[in-house]
C-alpha cells in the first residue's frame, strides 16, 4: 500500500498482490467509490471492506 513518499523522493516501488477467486461466492469485498477518475500526481482515497474472505491455502 502506498501512502506517501518522503520529501524529495519522486519514485517508490510498489508490490503487486494477486488473488484467485473461487467460482462460488466465498465472501464479500466492497470498495468505495466504485469508480473514480484519476489524474497523475493527484491523491485519491478509497475505502475497502470485506467479510467471509480468508487466505488461500499455501499463502
Amino acid at each position: 500500500m502506498r501512502y506517501a513518499t518522503a520529501e524529495g523522493v519522486s519514485e517508490q516501488d510498489v508490490g503487486l498482490n494477486a488473488f484467485v477467486a473461487a467460482p462460488a461466492s466465498a465472501g464479500n469485498l466492497t470498495v468505495t467509490p466504485a469508480s473514480v477518475a484519476v489524474t497523475p500526481g493527484r491523491q485519491m482515497e478509497l475505502t475497502d471492506a470485506w467479510s467471509g474472505l480468508g487466505r488461500a491455502p499455501g499463502t
